[in-house]
């Protein structure tokens, strides 16, 4: 039987999965306030997004690839537009109030089409970036289980993308539109986070003797330590093909997700702070769309207590954003209109 890719729907998520979304997404809103081991998250955050798109990829084969990126497109890219003209017109609001109406408008539109992850270019949204390079990824990923079933030739196809992300970034080759040369690099990752589920990786090292898994997990955590640290890049940042030393980098990133992922795989869902991950982890993409907006309200109620540290700000940016997914939540309920609440509910 031919073997293929498929997004495992909302209604058949892992609920532990969900936990590891909500510390990959803490892990971004946390790197944004450059905490002194930034270098750290940086070092696996991002590869850990692509490799929980992997590992929620399953075997099926049902429907010819125009048809996929198609789903693709109505799954990335529809919300990355909706969420980025959102956030341009918050800017907007805010231009208007406190910078004396000075706002880019041709310059953010042109970030947005382009998808050109940085503050200068993107509306408070830059995060969004990484919805149209998954999109890209994923559609490669697509085309490349289209064309060979073998496990090794899909891992030396994905392998020879990221190469030549990796010369892009030597090279010093400007951004691709909607993130092209970045996906070339997720593919390998979000691969990996394919074969991890298929092969049940997680599952038989939790089955293992707790000897066992304790020295798997020393061996890990020393890759991972070595990969991040001895990286002579100062930090590894996929939005801009920044990515150091191409061994270290994969090394680092891929064992770091791999025992955050082990980890989150035996705690489950079923402790309270399990349950607030999961939380979070179901709404990630709300959250990524608005990190920075409530940075610009955190910074402000800080700034009236003169507080002026990263925990802090980090703290007040996860409470800002907790209270917008309440509203929302609210806004949910109240809306009579089920297509308006279905729309909402995505995120």
């Amino acid at each position: 039987m031919k073997n293929n890719i498929i997004l495992q729907s909302r209604a058949e998520r892992i609920a532990w999965v969900d936990g590891l979304r909500g510390i990959a997404i803490l892990l971004v809103v946390l790197g944004h306030v450059n905490p002194p081991f930034k270098k750290i998250i940086y070092g696996f955050h991002m590869a850990l997004f692509f490799i929980i798109s992997g590992f929620l990829f399953k075997d099926c084969y049902d429907k010819k690839l125009s048809q996929w990126i198609k789903a693709y497109f109505q799954r990335y890219i529809v919300p990355y537009f909706i969420l980025c003209g959102v956030n341009f017109l918050i800017e907007a609001l805010i231009s208007i109030c406190f910078r004396a109406g000075m706002f880019p408008f041709n310059k953010y539109l042109c970030g947005i089409l382009y998808s050109y992850g940085s503050t200068e270019w993107m509306p408070n949204c830059s995060p969004l970036w990484f919805l149209t390079c998954l999109f890209c990824a994923s559609c490669m990923l697509r085309s490349i289980h289209l064309i060979t079933q073998s496990n090794s030739k899909r891992i030396i196809i994905c392998l020879v993308l990221s190469g030549i992300s990796y010369i892009l970034d030597v090279l010093d080759v400007p951004r691709l539109p909607w993130n092209f040369g970045t996906a070339m690099m997720a593919v390998l990752f979000i691969e990996i986070g394919f074969q991890i589920n298929k092969m049940d990786i997680l599952n038989k090292l939790k089955y293992q003797g707790c000897g066992v898994q304790i020295f798997v997990c020393i061996i890990i955590l020393f890759s991972a330590t070595i990969g991040i640290i001895l990286n002579p890049v100062e930090i590894v940042e996929f939005s801009a093909n920044n990515y150091g030393s191409f061994i270290l980098m994969i090394m680092g990133s891929v064992s770091a997700s791999f025992l955050l992922m082990f980890f989150a795989n035996i705690v489950g869902s079923s402790t309270a702070s399990a349950k607030a991950l999961t939380y979070l982890g179901r709404h990630t993409l709300f959250l990524m769309s608005f990190d920075y907006f409530s940075d610009f309200i955190s910074v402000r109620v800080l700034q009236i207590f003169r507080v002026h540290n990263w925990l802090f700000s980090f703290c007040g940016k996860v409470l800002v954003l907790v209270i917008g997914l309440q509203l929302l939540q609210l806004a949910i309920k109240v809306i009579p209109n089920e297509s308006a609440k279905k729309f909402l509910s995505k995120y």
